[in-house]
């Protein structure tokens, strides 16, 4: 035999045992009378000690409040549908492409890359690249060789 099967026939043999064991102790505890005593004793649990509840405040004279109609309720999303986020504006343009369409916007006459990294202080490269989306979005278009009017 291997070891292994001598380690799982011990395993089994001292369950055996433990077996018989634990059947020999629930017929002995069949066997025992149950003393009355023991049952009747049962004591009741004593109730939690109150605590003094505080004296009341004096009562203010309360305004009533209008009552308002009830709102409808608002609908709820889908289980799949993203939150929508509420997008707050100013009057003024938030993002740098929003800055410079104002400003072209505002230029009746059409405003040329150099007047606008003059008045937004933004590098050549950025304002190329805001001239480039803005066209792609067709937003703006080219009145001359580097002159941008709104479309």
């Amino acid at each position: 035999m291997t070891e292994f099967q001598c380690f799982l026939k011990n395993v089994a043999d001292a369950l055996k045992s433990l077996a018989a064991v634990v059947e020999g102790m629930s017929e002995s505890t069949q066997e025992m009378p149950v003393r009355k005593e023991a049952v009747a004793k049962v004591e009741p649990e004593p109730e939690p000690v109150k605590e003094q509840e505080p004296e009341p405040a004096p009562e203010v004279e309360k305004k009533e409040e209008p009552v308002k109609a009830a709102e409808a309720p608002k609908p709820k999303r889908a289980a799949g549908e993203p939150r929508r986020r509420k997008i707050i504006r100013t009057g003024k343009p938030v993002t740098a492409a929003e800055t410079v369409y104002q400003i072209i916007k505002s230029k009746k006459g059409g405003i040329d890359t150099s007047d606008l990294m003059k008045e937004t202080n933004f590098d050549e490269k950025k304002v190329r690249n805001i001239i480039y989306k803005l066209k792609k979005q067709e937003k703006i278009k080219t009145a001359k060789r580097g002159v941008y009017v709104a479309a």
